[in-house]
């Protein structure tokens, strides 16, 4: 399959009532369940790997036609990716608040560098580890392959790449907390927490353009073109905003970061009203 289903489609036949499906009998179509090829069988017939109704496969790219607990996936790992994402940002802001009293010297005296407790200046990090985890967990589910789709597809590299740099970004994490709270007893450490530092920036990057890639992948499928343009617009755009928005205020990155959100959030509707509608039309369209 490709993320267009006009791009190279395969032979179709319509049905009693008029639906557009695969023709099985001249086309591989894999189950959408578990993968197993069903060319050959009856269309109203059963997957004979995983017992998926035969039905559910043959009807198109659309996720409404996906197996139910695949959708599930996605749904829960787009929640924990929000959720993870909204407390992270709210503990960075923290710290950026309290950095701020600290500078313009509104903070107590007894914070100082030469005498705050490792605890309170790594701390922080700390806390935010949890919520790390649940980012890694989120994005796995939310990345995770569809039995329906074939290797080699195009919305398979995103995806592995996101799933890559989420377990680097994790790992990065865990080594910087730890190097840190080292570099208090033994300042040669420094230089090794700015270099992960830079890593882990670079890493952040390459996961965001691999997750709008993914997205511009997700959307026809839902579908949903508008979410398609904007991811695309996003791939410029936001970069646009951050960069430069650095000098005023980070004014720019809050703007990026939010329009940023709201698409992930849009993506988290769009999965959760397909899959009322399997609820309600699932004898209809073959999802049971």
């Amino acid at each position: 399959m490709t993320a267009d289903a006009s791009d190279s489609a395969p032979p179709t036949v319509r049905t009693d009532a008029g639906a557009t499906v695969v023709d099985l009998a001249t086309t591989d179509v894999p189950c959408r369940s578990c993968g197993f090829n069903l060319r050959g069988l009856s269309p109203d017939g059963r997957c004979p790997e995983c017992g998926a109704p035969v039905g559910r496969s043959i009807r198109g790219d659309h996720l409404i036609y996906s197996d139910p607990s695949y959708l599930d996936g996605l749904r829960l790992g787009i929640v924990c990716i929000l959720i993870s994402a909204i407390i992270q940002c709210a503990l960075i802001l923290t710290g950026i608040t309290v950095g701020v009293l600290f500078v313009l010297g509104l903070a107590s005296d007894w914070f100082t560098m030469t005498n705050t407790p490792a605890w309170v200046a790594v701390g922080p990090d700390y806390l935010m580890i949890p919520f790390v985890m649940l980012a890694l967990y989120g994005w796995w589910r939310f990345s995770a392959p569809d039995p329906a789709v074939q290797s080699g597809d195009r919305g398979d590299r995103p995806r592995r790449i996101v799933r890559v740099t989420t377990v680097i970004l994790v790992v990065a994490t865990f080594l910087n907390v730890s190097i840190k709270s080292l570099a208090f007893s033994n300042p040669a450490m420094e230089p090794y927490s700015a270099g992960l530092e830079t890593i882990h920036g670079l890493t952040f990057i390459t996961q965001f353009f691999a997750s709008l890639l993914y997205i511009m992948w997700l959307a026809p499928r839902i579908p949903s073109p508008k979410m398609r343009e904007t991811a695309k617009r996003y791939l410029w755009l936001l970069p646009l905003l951050f960069i430069p928005g650095c000098v005023v205020l980070f004014l720019g990155p809050i703007v990026a970061i939010v329009m940023y959100f709201l698409l992930l959030n849009r993506v988290r509707t769009a999965l959760r009203t397909i899959r009322a509608q399997q609820d309600e039309e699932g004898a209809e369209v073959g999802l049971t």
